[in-house]
């Protein structure tokens, strides 16, 4: 694989993969291939940019080697069918959705019609309950 080496210090690296994009499938076999590399301690890949940081105990030289040795079809089987990563990213993006359609609504929506959209949206919770005998 193909990389930049972004930032170093001691026992720590950020490297950049220099391709075009990286999907979710791709982060994980980087991950879990970096995991399996004697040496390394802890591994974090972002794939929106396409770096990882790598947390390591042995010499420098040691994971460049490993990362010049990576490719992605022949690493494909250290990595489990399902992964956190993509309900991780479902997720965010659902709540991201979430927090900027509440802050459009209380900057564009004036609070009269805040309000008549509270009372729809609560019309089933109501019919929902029904009456209780107490």
């Amino acid at each position: 694989m193909r990389c930049r080496v972004l930032h170093e210090s001691k026992g720590r690296l950020r490297v950049h993969a220099i391709q075009s994009s990286m999907t979710l499938r791709q982060a994980d076999i980087l991950e879990y291939y970096l995991r399996a590399t004697e040496g390394v301690t802890d591994v974090k890949v972002y794939d929106r940019t396409g770096d990882a940081i790598i947390f390591f105990a042995c010499d420098r030289a040691v994971i460049i080697a490993a990362l010049s040795r990576f490719c992605y079809e022949r690493e494909e089987e250290l990595v489990p069918e399902n992964t956190g990563r993509e309900l991780n990213r479902q997720f965010e993006d659902r709540l991201t959705f979430m927090v900027l359609r509440r802050a459009a609504a209380k900057l564009f929506l004036p609070a009269s019609l805040q309000a008549v959209a509270a009372a729809a949206k609560s019309v089933k919770y109501i019919f929902r309950g029904g009456p209780r005998a107490f």
